[in-house]
């Protein structure tokens, strides 16, 4: 994105602003290399534009065009066209934006600032204040306390990839294109939860491990600080960090050094940021992607975790949120923002001993195909000072999807957005709620497509390569004990029946 006065970032230490600049704090010193500035690529990286890069495969394969000798200059032809192409897409979603503020006027007042905060996965009773008795969570108890629990909330996918898809497009997995390698990766035609609030007038960022595809900056976020890879994103000490284009050397925690530890460098930036959109007197989104699971995603992954380790992860993951919201009270944002605070996925598979032992899934069921309640509802608790009642509990059936449309709803964003969600405005303000005409979930677990619907608090699953499908009563059975298949045969059919 084209810097202007509208995205500048400002620093703990500095702002970014020439070829090599260093960033002294009082913990560590920051080198950041400007050979990877936000409107630039490596040479040779995939274009923009499919158009563009699909000209230069046929340039690349012809052999007419090679033996002519143009095939050089042709192809850093295509190159410049792309970063034109890119600058005129930045120029006019800053005009976009300057357009929106406009229309925003007299209507600002009422909307808040939102703070999406999520942890990797969570066990629906691993904190506190949904049941836990062992592991222990102060931080997000503390939050539960000044805030609304939603006691029904569900993931949108077992996997973290498709439930992150899920999460910032506001879409059920159904909308997914089949056959694709890269299917869970979000697409220019994909309008984000980033995207909709950014035309809304916020200002957005995003902090921690992107998982899918290029990076945020292509997605709505203004501004990112955090991690491309699982690996850099787990290690406690990691040697740089992503912010914006760049890539910043930590050099207190080269060759072996642990000066400055992940989390404090990623709540250091969202100070750094809160800071300088508080200045701003702007509206801001931001998320916050907590990551202490992200390893279990990797090839050959295998072991099964103690519950020991279970423990510490989760406990760690609740010293991050309460530096979080630490950061958000010493800047003095937080009066008027809404933070949401919830998990992108169940417990995987892997932990399922450990959170069995731990009592972390209350009476609900894990599944090997990841579709039973147990690996699909997750915490989530909303605060907002002054709008939600201390303490409130909402068994409103929900999920990931919902929060774009109750997020443009708090913004008063005009633009109409398709998604599968339903706005929990009305929950969240103790008014009766729209319910959910279908909820869907699907996994791809084992090498077969794994299902699973809700409705009216009945849930249908049919696991992938068999023809038996399970009807099940969730008000009786959240256990989802006993199939009622046969029994029901009219529910059954209503709920397959798409």
């Amino acid at each position: 994105m084209t810097r202007s006065p509208e995205n500048e970032r400002r620093f703990a230490g500095g702002a970014i602003a020439g070829a090599l600049v260093v960033i002294v704090t009082a913990s560590t010193v920051f080198a950041w290399q400007d050979s990877d500035l936000p409107n630039s690529k490596p040479a040779g990286s995939k274009l923009r534009s499919p158009l563009l890069e699909g000209l230069r495969n046929t340039i690349r394969e012809s052999q007419a065009i090679e033996e002519s000798g143009g095939e050089s200059t042709l192809l850093d032809q295509l190159e410049h066209a792309d970063q034109i192409l890119a600058d005129v897409k930045a120029q006019n979603r800053y005009a976009l934006k300057l357009a929106a503020r406009q229309s925003r006027i007299g209507r600002a007042a009422s909307s808040p600032n939102i703070l999406l905060l999520t942890v990797d996965r969570l066990a629906i009773a691993d904190p506190g204040c949904f049941g836990q008795k062992t592991i222990q969570t102060p931080n997000i108890d503390h939050l539960a306390r000044a805030g609304m629990r939603l006691t029904q909330f569900h993931c949108g996918a077992p996997e973290l990839k498709p439930s992150r898809w899920s999460l910032l497009t506001g879409q059920m997995l159904h909308r997914l294109p089949q056959n694709l390698s890269n299917r869970f990766s979000i697409r220019e035609e994909h309008v984000t939860l980033a995207d909709a609030l950014w035309n809304a007038g916020y200002q957005t960022a995003f902090f921690g491990f992107w998982r899918n595809g290029d990076s945020p900056l292509s997605h709505g976020f203004e501004n990112w600080s955090g991690y491309l890879k699982a690996g850099d994103a787990m290690d406690e000490f990691p040697g740089s960090i992503h912010v914006d284009g760049s890539r910043v050397r930590i050099v207190g925690n080269t060759d072996g050094g642990k000066r400055v530890s992940g989390m404090k460098m990623l709540t250091s930036e969202l100070k750094s940021w809160l800071l300088h959109q508080r200045g701003q007197r702007r509206q801001f989104f931001v998320h916050f992607a907590v990551s202490q699971f992200a390893d279990l995603e990797t090839e050959g992954s295998a072991s099964v975790m103690s519950a020991d380790e279970y423990r510490s992860r989760v406990e760690r993951a609740d010293e991050f949120v309460g530096q979080v919201l630490k950061t958000l009270n010493e800047t003095k944002s937080g009066k008027r923002t809404i933070v949401v605070l919830t998990a992108e996925s169940g417990p995987h598979q892997r932990c399922h001993e450990a959170v069995s032992s731990l009592g972390s899934a209350g009476e609900a069921r894990m599944s090997q195909q990841g579709l039973c309640n147990g690996d699909l509802l997750v915490p989530c608790i909303v605060s907002w000072p002054g709008q939600i009642t201390d303490g409130g509990t909402s068994r409103y059936a929900c999920a990931s999807w919902d929060l774009m449309p109750t997020f443009l709803t708090l913004a008063v964003a005009r633009d109409r957005v398709v998604t599968d969600g339903v706005s929990l405005d009305a929950t969240l303000k103790g008014r009766d709620q729209k319910v959910h005409s279908l909820m869907y979930w699907e996994s791809g677990r084992d090498g077969a497509v794994h299902q699973a619907a809700r409705k009216n608090g009945w849930k249908v699953f049919k696991a992938g390569g068999s023809r038996q499908v399970q009807l099940y009563r969730l008000s009786d059975d959240p256990a989802e004990q006993a199939d009622l298949a046969d029994e029901f045969p009219d529910v059954l059919a209503g709920l397959i029946k798409r």
